[in-house]
């Protein structure tokens, strides 16, 4: 992303959680998970790890509507958005009942 460009080394190595916590939903679903808050719970666990990056959101969602989403029976996006410092960092990835594709 181009905001990676205003973070510090200290701050771009706690950025790293992100995709790691999108790793750990994703895994979570792998393992059979498709309850939505332990899927989501996954993802924030990670983030709360690194106390340089504060979650401003994390929401599994429809990738065509948007809607909320309560279970991962369909493709499901899961969305976050993070601050760095003074920087908002936002990824997603759609997750798949059975696994990434």
């Amino acid at each position: 992303s181009s905001r990676n460009r205003l973070l510090d080394a200290t701050d771009r190595t706690a950025a790293v959680c992100v995709p790691r916590a999108l790793d750990a939903a994703e895994a979570a679903v792998r393992r059979g998970e498709r309850r939505a808050a332990p899927v989501v719970a996954a993802a924030t666990q990670v983030i709360a790890a690194e106390p340089r990056v504060r979650l401003e959101y994390a929401e599994l969602r429809n990738p065509d509507s948007l809607e909320l989403v309560e279970e991962v029976e369909a493709p499901a996006l899961l969305a976050l958005a993070v601050w760095v410092g003074s920087v908002r960092l936002i990824d997603n990835r759609v997750l798949h009942a059975g696994g990434l594709q």
